[in-house]
């Protein structure tokens, strides 16, 4: 077995530790499926570090969902819809960088302003998610070198080898979630 994969529940925390020094506690997961391992995973990542970090109820803003551009917008339109203003996420953590693109969309649409009003951030660092308005921060997960490495060891692997692998992710930080505003105080 030769498994190489970047380490998404320690990616997950990252980004929540990340939005939490910003001023964030109302955290949203948006899209995504349990039955997913990585999207499990990265799930499990936020609850976790939200429990640490002593946020409300974990993942209390949760919007199982896909994987695409549509999903990130309905997710938005079900995820707010019902709740107060001031009961609001804060930031949303998208599955994936077309989730967090849809999201963007649909904020935007509904005027409610990023970062100012409610941080964004996705997952991938795809090549568009830094042209989007405003730039996307967003998980780099290092899908390039990932396939070197599984190509390496295949190439170099022996019968009766396993390998796993897991790399670090990298936190791209660009404008979407606020870093540039500084720590700030939300309505709670």
């Amino acid at each position: 077995c030769v498994c190489v994969t970047g380490d998404m529940a320690e990616g997950a925390r990252i980004t929540v530790r990340h939005l939490h020094a910003l001023g964030h506690d109302r955290i949203a997961l948006l899209g995504g499926s349990h039955q997913k391992r990585g999207t499990s995973s990265r799930e499990h990542g936020c609850r976790d570090e939200m429990q640490a970090l002593g946020l409300e109820s974990g993942l209390r803003f949760r919007q199982e969902l896909g994987y695409n551009l549509e999903d990130g917008s309905s997710g938005v339109m079900k995820l707010l819809s019902g709740l107060e203003r001031s009961n609001w996420p804060t930031a949303i953590i998208a599955i994936n960088d077309l989730v967090a693109m849809g999201a963007l969309r649909q904020l935007y649409r509904m005027n409610i302003r990023v970062p100012e009003d409610m941080a964004a951030v996705g997952c991938d660092n795809q090549i568009f998610s830094a042209y989007t308005t405003p730039p996307l921060t967003t998980l780099d997960l290092h899908i390039s070198e990932l396939g070197r490495l599984a190509v390496s060891y295949l190439l170099n692997w022996q019968e009766g080898q396993s390998f796993l692998h897991q790399m670090e992710n990298t936190l791209i930080v660009r404008e979407s979630c606020g870093a540039k505003l500084g720590r700030r105080q939300f309505a709670k």
